[in-house]
């Protein structure tokens, strides 16, 4: 089976579970939807990219998308009317994020971490550029 299409398919499966992260009401729920569902987002972001950006490396692609999420998180803080808004709708609170919470980006950085490992493993090595 071709990379792209392991890609592919290691994508269709993050994409429900981190949504199921958001559902799930079991034992553990709360870590599930706050922290579960980051690293499942951040996992999701970093193979999203590889599959659109063949050519860059994925650790630089999950070291960018660390730093766009952390800078998301930031942005939780703001109360603008704009982004309340956007907030006020389904995808965008799953997109934005309405808590800053200073614990998400261990997570997001777990999260980046596993992206690697599991691109690496699943996919193949990724080219190391100087």
């Amino acid at each position: 089976m071709s990379p792209p299409i392991r890609l592919l398919i290691i994508l269709a499966i993050v994409i429900p579970v981190g949504f199921g992260t958001l559902l799930y009401e079991g034992p553990g729920a709360d870590w599930a939807e706050g922290y579960g569902g980051a690293l499942c987002y951040e996992v999701f972001w970093v193979l999203a990219l590889k599959a659109c950006l063949p050519r860059a490396s994925v650790m630089t692609l999950a070291g960018a998308v660390f730093l766009a999420t952390s800078a998301m998180e930031f942005l939780q803080l703001s109360r603008h009317p704009w982004l309340e808004w956007l907030r006020s709708f389904y995808l965008g609170r799953v997109l934005f994020g309405a808590v800053f919470d200073p614990l998400d980006f261990l997570y997001y950085a777990i999260g980046s971490a596993v992206a690697v490992v599991l691109y690496r493993t699943v996919i193949g090595q990724d080219k190391i550029r100087p």
